[in-house]
């Protein structure tokens, strides 16, 4: 905090919408409270802030610290809390049933002066006068790639390490691209059941989204179809998560490193279980209702309460479809005649 008060700072931090909200896969909570609506806002400094042209010298808690300070006098005068225990970000409790996490970095000086004429120039400024940053990233010119070796993430404890979030952002919307909306929400509705079967759940979206478009890249469903797609996911998904799913754009990484042992065949079995029930709901079950409720016990009041909307395929509409088969008559041998 010192460093901070002995050299004010007199730039302009720039932010980037992450997560859920930016792959545009937002659910909400399933049970409030515990579960928040999580947003995730990255806040972007200058190296030089750091002191040093090509990796951040100022340790990362003194700037934990100074950021804390700051966000601590707003959300007194807003009346919210702030969390200091996330150990990769600062963590605004909105006490309304969301929070705001920030994690912070660092990029080179001539990144930073970059994005902003280009967000210029390219109007990607709020009625604020702030750089909207997740738009300017999202609009793909190359003029606003970063070097993901030069982006550092802060660590409350561990100091700072290389982290691009937008190598992760930019293989979803890739895939997204690839597979169109349907993508996102069957990612939606496979989250929306991790959400409701367990409050707390360990399971990390990002790697619940791997599992998605692993399947999507080998299934041949009729893409039509959300009700098929989810079934294959739900088939496959136990099996996924046995293992631990590596990150796509840096395979040595995994994205559901912090399971424990018993934590993951928790998972594994309510997936395997939620595979059955929606197996008996899509293929088994005939009646409306009854296919409600079980949609209903695995997903959880959000699931609308509507039989009006389920069409009934196969099974017994194709039973009573076909006609009755046609049997010989069978001739009844004449007592009369002997032999």
């Amino acid at each position: 905090v010192d460093q901070f008060a002995a050299k004010p700072l007199t730039l302009r931090p720039l932010f980037f919408t992450q997560g859920s909200y930016a792959y545009r896969t937002w659910n909400s909570p399933a049970h409030r409270p515990p579960q928040h609506i999580d947003l995730d806002d990255g806040m972007y400094l200058p190296l030089s802030v750091f002191e040093n042209a090509d990796s951040p010298k100022l340790a990362s808690a003194a700037l934990f610290a100074g950021v804390d300070a700051m966000l601590g006098e707003l959300c007194r005068a807003q009346g919210w809390n702030l969390i200091r225990d996330k150990k990769t970000c600062c963590r605004i409790d909105l006490t309304t049933g969301a929070h705001i996490d920030i994690p912070l970095y660092a990029i080179p000086d001539g990144d930073v002066r970059l994005l902003e004429a280009r967000a210029a120039s390219y109007k990607y400024m709020t009625e604020h006068g702030q750089i909207a940053l997740a738009r300017a990233f999202d609009s793909q010119p190359e003029d606003f790639r970063l070097s993901s070796d030069k982006v550092w993430l802060a660590h409350r404890t561990k100091g700072w390490h290389q982290s691009d979030p937008r190598q992760l952002h930019d293989w979803f919307e890739l895939k997204a691209r690839l597979y169109g909306d349907q993508l996102r929400r069957v990612c939606r509705y496979v989250k929306a059941w991790r959400d409701w079967y367990e409050k707390d759940s360990p399971l990390s979206s990002i790697a619940l989204m791997a599992h998605v478009v692993a399947v999507f890249e080998d299934q041949n469903q009729d893409r039509q179809r959300d009700d098929l797609m989810l079934l294959a996911v739900a088939e496959r998904l136990p099996t996924l998560l046995r293992d631990p799913v590596p990150n796509p754009t840096n395979p040595g990484q995994m994205l559901d490193d912090s399971l424990s042992d018993a934590q993951r065949q928790r998972a594994v079995d309510a997936a395997a279980e939620w595979h059955r029930n929606l197996d008996r709901a899509m293929g088994q079950v005939f009646d409306t209702q009854r296919v409600v409720k079980i949609l209903m016990a695995s997903f959880g009041p959000r699931m609308p309460n509507r039989p009006d909307l389920v069409s009934i395929e196969g099974g017994e509409e194709t039973v009573m479809s076909v006609a009755p088969a046609v049997l010989p008559t069978r001739e009844i041998p004449n007592r009369s005649v002997s032999g």
